[in-house]
């Protein structure tokens, strides 16, 4: 499997984990979290950037006999809640669905 294979498929093995799992924007709406493979995408313009996860390849080791590689992956969590006192809940709430999902990842 390669690098990008790799994040792409942690991604997949993400958005299942959070499937109907949502977060709230600043004008009260309700938003699904958008998950990445690699960076997120530029920001172009003044609107709100939904809430995201991303998952970023951090650094690829191969063993000297070329037999095996190991990646250290990043995964960043960028939640969005527009209530002032409990909203930082939603970000933990994000992370314990991903942390307890047990399914294997795709190959």
């Amino acid at each position: 499997m390669t690098p990008i294979e790799t994040m792409e498929n942690i991604a997949k093995f993400i958005r299942g984990s959070i499937d109907g799992y949502s977060a709230n924007s600043s004008k009260g709406e309700i938003i699904a979290i958008e998950v990445y493979a690699g960076f997120m995408p530029t920001k172009t313009s003044s609107q709100e950037t939904p809430s995201c996860i991303y998952v970023l390849l951090e650094s690829l080791e191969d063993s000297s006999d070329d037999t095996l590689s190991t990646c250290k992956i990043e995964i960043g969590f960028s939640i969005r809640d527009a209530d002032e006192t409990e909203g930082w809940r939603s970000l933990y709430n994000a992370l314990e669905h991903v942390r307890h999902k047990r399914t294997p990842i795709p190959s």
